[in-house]
């Protein structure tokens, strides 16, 4: 059994198709009257390849905070060590409870992000913005007692510490500041962009 194959009868160009072949296509003033078709953008987005540059980075925006934030966390802590090794603080608890805050997001931060990038496991939404509501608060704490001991030492007339170390006490103090505030940035972000 064949299948029966259809063919079109060809159509005999005369001289005048010819001619409007050969003519560009003008209306007045000398412009193209025909355009073309416009470019239908698609609803859904089928792969990354088809996102623009703008939709990639508010997708990668919940990942890309969480870098900030273990980058202003490990400065936070660098410059913590060393006052706190030459006791520059004004009470052991109250330099356990900012230990605490600091080492307390950076492990969550680091948890966050392996679990992201090594074995592909997404941290449900609530959970994610729950940790970072936590540990805004905690480092913003953190970050006060850092400024109000900092602020005692320097007014402090019984005592005169370094320079150097009450300069790196302020600049945890403002890194811890900048830390609660990516934490902040986090919230707004995931529950924004995160999926």
């Amino acid at each position: 059994m064949s299948i029966p194959k259809f063919t079109f009868p060809a159509k005999q160009m005369t001289e005048l198709d010819v001619e409007k072949l050969q003519k560009p296509l003008t209306g007045s003033g000398g412009n193209i009257s025909r355009r073309s078709p416009p470019l239908r953008k698609s609803t859904s987005i089928s792969s990354p390849l088809e996102r623009n540059l703008k939709e990639t980075f508010l997708a990668a925006s919940p990942i890309l905070i969480k870098v900030v934030e273990l980058i202003l966390c490990l400065l936070s802590i660098i410059t913590l060590i060393s006052p706190f090794s030459h006791k520059l603080q004004l009470n052991i608890h109250r330099a356990g409870g900012v230990y605490f805050a600091y080492f307390g997001a950076l492990c969550a931060i680091l948890i966050s992000l392996s679990s992201h990038f090594l074995f592909r496991e997404k941290i449900p939404r609530k959970t994610a913005m729950l940790r970072a509501w936590v540990f805004a608060f905690l480092t913003c704490i953190s970050s006060l007692i850092l400024i109000h001991d900092w602020r005692h030492l320097t007014t402090s007339i019984y005592s005169r510490p370094s320079k150097h170390y009450l300069d790196l006490l302020l600049s945890s103090a403002i890194f811890g500041l900048l830390t609660s505030a990516s934490f902040f940035a986090d919230i707004f972000l995931t529950f924004k962009f995160y999926s």
